[in-house]
């Protein structure tokens, strides 16, 4: 927290004397901020709080469990925790004594099977459903799912099983070879692991058609690997992402599932000002926002004949011209 003085500079501000809490400033601990997801979830939740007439005091982990301990312990500083965790990395004892000293948390997008507290998701499995469903009502049987994530962490097991579910739905076997994790989030400035990733999908010998991407940043990359492969999409190859981001630099409109990402923010506050106001007691509450598909420009039917591009040129590369 910081603190400015006209005409002399802004300066790191003391921590009040006697250890107590700062009054009305709320915690907001988020994963990343270079994300438009993470900002937009900012954003909703400053507005929530301007309105209430609190203070909202942001960080951010950059994915270090250590890091977000401490910003978790430092919490316990203000009247509530607005947490979107990392995932099974996130330690559980940093959350206890706030849990003891009455400092209520809500999670935000995920959440910690083993840890109760109040909880705002986007739906997640319909989501995925949704996107999954699309793919295979335009003929596509070969539908691959990329994440980055492990599955421990909520929202990527829960669109895992929204994909598998309208696989099962629609008569499509599940194949765990279509599963496919990228190491990392996909970094623009190095796209060599999603390129290896694409090629070892479409040497597969029955490749895919199409990929679910666990989010947009995956499905960006994908689409922009393919286009250097020379996979053309979507008329090859078509994807659909998750996250509804609409100006991310790809070279088409990305079909994506659509989340209300600034409400999911504003639910967050709302939860945690009613476990500080009239409603301290009480099960775990639990808002599911509803999520839209939204058709781009990298989707489309099914290849007739689909075949592997791969394959397609060793056999090229083995046919020999004919001596006169």
């Amino acid at each position: 927290m910081l603190r400015r003085a006209r005409g002399l500079g802004t300066f790191v501000a003391e921590a009040p004397a006697d250890g107590g809490r700062s009054d009305g400033a709320i915690s907001l601990v988020l994963p990343s901020m270079s994300g438009i997801v993470h900002l937009r979830t900012f954003a909703g939740a400053q507005e929530a709080v301007a309105a209430h007439g609190c203070r909202l005091v942001v960080a951010h982990s950059d994915l270090d469990p250590a890091r977000e301990a401490r910003q978790i312990a430092a919490a316990a500083r203000t009247v509530g925790l607005l947490l979107w965790p990392i995932g099974g990395a996130t330690d559980r004892a940093a959350l206890a004594p706030l849990h003891a000293g009455g400092v209520p948390c809500v999670f935000l997008d995920r959440y910690l099977d083993d840890v109760v507290a109040d909880r705002v998701l986007v739906d997640d499995i319909g989501g995925a459903h949704d996107a999954t469903t699309h793919l295979a009502a335009l003929g596509h049987r070969r539908i691959a799912f990329l994440h980055y994530q492990d599955v421990d962490v909520s929202s990527e097991r829960l669109r895992r099983d929204g994909y598998r579910r309208a696989l099962g739905e629609r008569g499509i076997p599940f194949d765990p070879e279509l599963v496919l994790r990228h190491p990392t989030l996909p970094d623009p400035a190095d796209l060599a692991p999603m390129a290896a990733l694409a090629r070892r999908l479409l040497a597969l010998p029955s490749p895919p058609t199409a990929a679910f991407c666990v989010n947009d940043h995956v499905a960006q990359a994908l689409l922009v690997v393919l286009h250097r492969q020379g996979v053309p999409v979507p008329s090859r190859f078509s994807i659909a992402g998750f996250d509804g981001l609409e100006y991310m630099p790809t070279p088409q409109r990305l079909t994506t599932v659509r989340r209300p990402t600034e409400t999911m923010g504003r639910e967050a506050v709302r939860l945690l000002l009613a476990r500080l106001g009239d409603e301290p007691e009480g099960p775990p509450r639990h808002v599911v926002l509803p999520t839209e598909l939204r058709v781009g420009e990298t989707t489309a039917a099914a290849p007739r004949g689909a075949v592997s591009v791969v394959a397609r040129r060793r056999k090229e590369v083995t046919v020999r011209p004919t001596r006169t």
